[in-house]
């Protein structure tokens, strides 16, 4: 875990059979600190904002209405990102299984 005075940040990717294999397991281990396969929240994506596809989500929801300028863009992507933290807070209630909308 990289750890900061603020927060500790955990490491994990998406579970494809190339990540998963016990050599890449052991190599990751070994240069930062991962979660193992069997740590990960199964079958979820609720924790992992590039496989939840969040910029695809944030720009599909931004076409919808276009921003007037730079702050109110600025101000879209703050609260997209509530929202988003608002679903980490209940995978961490759910204890890291997944979560209905």
């Amino acid at each position: 875990m990289k750890k900061s005075n603020k927060a500790t940040y955990v490491f994990q990717h998406d579970g494809t059979l190339a990540h998963t294999s016990n050599i890449v397991e052991e190599w990751m281990c070994c240069i930062m600190n991962i979660l193992s396969k069997n740590d990960r929240t199964p079958q979820s994506s609720d924790p992992n904002p590039l496989d939840y596809s969040i910029w695809w989500q944030i720009e599909k929801k931004d076409c919808k209405v276009r921003q007037r300028n730079i702050d109110d863009l600025k101000t879209y992507i703050a609260n997209v990102y509530k929202v988003f933290r608002m679903r980490l807070e209940a995978v961490i209630e759910a204890d890291g299984g997944q979560i209905h909308n």
